[in-house]
């Protein structure tokens, strides 16, 4: 099992970022689970057998991912664009305390509007702010095209519907 897989890692490699990526796992973290995927993989036990290898590769993958992504649930995920505003309003002299407040609610907003969308759309959302088209949409998490126009579609109006709210 130990040589197969060490053969075979060159070839499943891209493949399984590529499932990580499609799953909504960013490049860098679907990097890193992948080749936690392969260590944990050389460190089982031989005993259980495993029909489709790439198969039990995505299984484990997946369940990592989950598992990191359950951990770091609590932590507020930013983009670096966002930040980069955050750090130059504080940081400006000429920013009122007024717009300061108003900035930070608008992004507590939309953080809440974010988490209140199902997983779907989520990922849907993601993958199309990614620059995805539909079709590489429906294909990577595999559903058909118009489930991921909807779920596209019913993100964006949850997210509207939950700054429009706000701003009443």
């Amino acid at each position: 099992m130990r040589m197969a897989l060490e053969l075979q890692y060159p070839e499943l490699q891209p493949s399984l970022v590529r499932f990580l990526v499609g799953f909504g796992v960013a490049r860098s973290d679907a990097e890193d689970i992948t080749q936690d995927t392969f260590l944990k993989s050389l460190r089982r036990r031989s005993s259980t057998r495993i029909d489709n290898l790439f198969h039990w590769l995505c299984t484990c993958a997946k369940n990592l991912a989950i598992t990191r992504f359950h951990r770091s649930r609590r932590e507020l995920l930013v983009a670096r664009e966002c930040w980069s505003r955050w750090e130059a309003t504080i940081a400006s002299p000429a920013c009122s305390a007024l717009t300061r407040l108003e900035d930070k609610e608008t992004f507590e907003q939309l953080a809440r509007a974010f988490r209140g969308l199902n997983p779907r759309e989520r990922q849907c959302l993601i993958l199309r702010s990614q620059g995805l088209t539909f079709g590489d949409i429906s294909e990577a998490l595999g559903i058909s095209m118009k489930a991921g126009v909807y779920a596209t579609g019913a993100a964006l109006r949850k997210l509207h519907r939950e700054l429009d709210a706000s701003e009443l």
